[in-house]
């Protein structure tokens, strides 16, 4: 098992923070010169290409992760044995207006918090470089396909993080503020720990 670390190359105080929170996993890390509207598809090829046959759980830069997050993941798939995992019902906090949504409908994982074995994508295929869904592309192959083993996954205590910066690319919901307020940042506190507040705020 294998963690992919994806980040555009424009925030490096995230990227430390991610890295000395896994540092006790294998870490692969595609690190270049930002692409316009290539990034982070391109750098998730390379990555699971030098990870090779294996599996690999996605890490963001700029998203919160608990110290059990992998060890939750990982429990989940031994018991299942699932070649993708995912949460299709996530959390999100928007920084900058200090409000947070939950998708219970959502459907499909960012790639934030999700796994997967690299061999199926063989089966689910790459969209080209630049596409701004494949994250929901490669969710919705694996959970449609009878020949993949795919678990909706929720309580690992991640949160998809939005409104610092979007980097190089992204959608409009990096900028769209949520409708849940938590102006006294309560919420937050209660569902992160102080050094990623101390990172934040």
């Amino acid at each position: 098992m294998k963690l992919i670390l994806l980040d555009r190359g424009d925030r490096p105080h995230l990227t430390a923070w991610v890295k000395k929170r896994f540092k006790k996993y294998e870490i692969i890390h595609p690190d270049f010169e930002p692409e316009l509207g290539k990034d982070i598809a391109k750098r998730l090829r390379i990555g699971c290409q030098e990870a090779g046959d294996d599996f690999v759980y996605i890490i963001e830069n700029d998203d919160y992760y608990p110290l059990d997050y992998i060890e939750k993941l990982e429990a989940v798939r031994a018991m299942t044995r699932a070649d993708w995992i995912g949460d299709t019902k996530p959390y999100y906090y928007h920084i900058r207006s200090r409000t947070w949504q939950h998708y219970p409908k959502m459907g499909v994982s960012g790639l934030w918090n999700m796994g997967f074995h690299t061999r199926i994508m063989k089966e689910i295929k790459w969209l080209n470089d630049g596409h701004i869904s494949m994250d929901s592309w490669i969710s919705k192959k694996a959970i449609r396909s009878p020949n993949i083993i795919a678990i909706e996954y929720t309580d690992h205590g991640g949160l998809g993080i939005k409104g610092h910066g979007i980097g190089m690319t992204g959608s409009i919901a990096h900028k769209k503020p949520f409708t849940n307020a938590d102006p006294t940042l309560k919420w937050l506190i209660a569902r992160t720990d102080q050094s990623f507040m101390r990172l934040h705020f």
